[in-house]
């Protein structure tokens, strides 16, 4: 059988999850080095509790853009390599 090209819904599913994985594997990259073992221990830090921080681990796309700025503060990730992610 021929392969049939992907429909438009189908591509915007992929890159969702594409921009999911790159999003998580940055923010757990950054957590790391800055010596955080844990999204537990580093949940303070950020001035989340535990529960939120594993919910928006779990569901990345329902991070707020002020969450997201104090993670990118405290991890001290560069903001162009957040902005890549979140605005590709």
């Amino acid at each position: 059988m021929p392969r049939l090209k992907p429909s438009a819904a189908q591509q915007a599913a992929a890159e969702a999850e594409r921009r999911k994985r790159s999003l998580l594997g940055t923010l757990n990259k950054y957590r790391m080095i800055c010596g955080f073992n844990s999204w537990e221990l580093a949940a303070p830090a950020i001035g989340m509790s535990r529960a939120t921080i594993f919910r928006r681990i779990r569901e990345p796309e329902t991070f707020t853009l002020d969450e997201l700025h104090r993670i990118v503060r405290v991890l001290q990730i560069p903001k162009d390599e957040i902005s890549d992610i979140i605005f590709s």
